[in-house]
C-alpha cells in the first residue's frame, strides 16, 4: 500500500473549495474527489510489522499547539504528467509537522520522500482545460479565500498502485496536541 501523510481540509474550508469547483467553466476540469493537503509521501508499506511500526510512531507525534491552517491563493502544480489547480497554505508549522512525521517512517522502515512543496492541496485536474480558461479563472478568483481554521490531527491517506494525489482514501487520523478540540456541532 502506497500511503501519503496530510492534512484532511477542515469542513468549512471544504465547503468553500467544493462552491469553488462548482464555479468550474467546463467539463474539461475534473474535480478532487478528496480535498486533502498532502505533507509527505511516506511510501509503500509492504510488511504488517512496518505498518505497526509506522501506527505506533505516528500515534506518539506531538505538538504543543494546533497547527492554523491558512490559505494564501491559487497555483498550478505538475504531477505525473498531469497539471493540477491546487490551493495554496502557509505552513511553517505544517513544515515541522512534516519533519516529525518523516524521522517516524523512517524509524519503521519506510523510506519517504522529501516533504511536498509548495504546500498546496489539489482541487482539479485541469490538463486538458484550455490554458486561457485556467489563467481567467485564475485571475477572477486569486484573491477569494476562506477563513483560517485549526488543525488538531493529521491523517494518512492511501493512494493505491499509481501514486495519483487525486484518488486518496483515508486511512486514519492521528491526533498531534493534547489541546482542547471543540466540537463543531456543539458551537
Amino acid at each position: 500500500m502506497f500511503l501519503i501523510a496530510g492534512l484532511a481540509i477542515p469542513p468549512e474550508m471544504t465547503r468553500f473549495f467544493r462552491t469553488l469547483q462548482g464555479f468550474f467553466p467546463s467539463g474539461e476540469w475534473l474535480p478532487a474527489p478528496v480535498l486533502a493537503l498532502p505533507l509527505i509521501t511516506l511510501g509503500e508499506a509492504t510488511s504488517l510489522t512496518a505498518m505497526e511500526e509506522l501506527d505506533h510512531g505516528l500515534m506518539a507525534l506531538r505538538l504543543k499547539r494546533p497547527l492554523s491552517l491558512r490559505h494564501t491563493g491559487f497555483t498550478l502544480l505538475e504531477r505525473q504528467h498531469r497539471i493540477l489547480l491546487a490551493a495554496l497554505f502557509e505552513g511553517a508549522e505544517a513544515d515541522h509537522l512534516s519533519v516529525k512525521i518523516r524521522s517516524a517512517a523512517r524509524r519503521a522502515g519506510l523510506a519517504p520522500a522529501p516533504p511536498s512543496t509548495p504546500l498546496a492541496a489539489p482541487l482539479a485536474d485541469v490538463t486538458t482545460a484550455p490554458v486561457e480558461e485556467v489563467n481567467h479563472w485564475l485571475s477572477i478568483h486569486y484573491a477569494t479565500c476562506p477563513d483560517q481554521e485549526e488543525l488538531y490531527e493529521f491523517t494518512v491517506f492511501s493512494s493505491g498502485k499509481n501514486h495519483d494525489p487525486l484518488s486518496l482514501e483515508k486511512e486514519a487520523d492521528y491526533p498531534f496536541t493534547n489541546c482542547f478540540r471543540p466540537d463543531p456541532e456543539l458551537l
